[in-house]
């Protein structure tokens, strides 16, 4: 059983870490009645992503002629999303 309140959808994470990067409010002025949670949690979200190697992947793509190719945002977004929890090693 999980205690504490429920994770924030990390689409909604994501469109808080964005609108914090696009305005250039602070993560603590990112207001909660937006939806995107605390900017505590996006502030870790980015952190944890960063430190798995999903914007080093993105830095990639873009190298690939990312924007020329068609390649959907949705697979960035799933990339994103695969981060999330690490994946099970072999047992």
């Amino acid at each position: 059983m999980v205690v504490g309140p429920r994770s924030i959808d990390d689409r909604l994470c994501l469109q808080g870490i964005l609108f914090v990067l696009l305005t250039g409010v602070t993560w603590q002025q990112l207001p909660p009645e937006l939806g995107f949670g605390l900017g505590q949690t996006c502030w870790r979200r980015i952190c944890q992503r960063t430190e798995a190697g999903f914007f080093d992947q993105l830095h990639q793509f873009k190298h690939r002629d990312f924007y020329d190719s068609l390649v959907p945002l949705a697979c960035a977004l799933a990339c994103w999303r695969r981060l999330k929890k690490p994946m099970p090693g072999p047992r």
